[in-house]
């Protein structure tokens, strides 16, 4: 019987570290960013939607989100090239998030992407996505607030 409890705990255990463990939760952060990107060149805003989190679900229909993801692609165009600038993890009563901001060059020109996260289970979950212009007027007022 202890055996079983046993390996229970050890699997809960191994959880707690991963959770715990600011290494990884970046890097899944990367490994998120890294695919929210190829799905965003690729257009298919239905499984960026579809891999998000109910923080992000719940305010909007899949057909608004996709049609704001499509408008932001014809104005930014593909990703060439990105660069994690800055990384924040919170756990909070077991609750993981992850924020991770990109500088990141689109056909267009630069922008600055902020992606928040929220672990669930074994997998980061998007829920919420900023990007902004660098170059426009105020562009940094908000940050500068904080």
């Amino acid at each position: 019987m202890f055996r079983q409890f046993g390996g229970i705990a050890l699997a809960g255990g191994a959880l707690l570290l991963a959770a715990c463990n600011p290494a990884a939760e970046l890097a899944d952060a990367d490994e998120e960013v890294g695919e929210f990107h190829k799905r965003f060149n690729a257009e298919n805003f239905e499984a960026i939607w579809n891999d998000s989190d109910e923080a992000l679900t719940s305010t909007t229909t899949p057909e608004q989100f996709q049609a704001l993801m499509g408008q932001l692609h014809q104005y930014w165009g593909d990703v060439k090239s990105t660069e994690r600038d800055g990384f924040s993890l919170n756990t909070d009563n077991g609750v993981t998030t992850v924020r991770v901001t990109h500088d990141t060059r689109f056909d267009t020109g630069p922008a600055i992407e902020t992606f928040s996260f929220v672990r669930d289970d074994e997998d980061l979950k998007l829920m919420g996505y900023d990007i902004k212009n660098p170059n426009a007027p105020g562009a940094d007022s908000e940050d500068e607030k904080e």
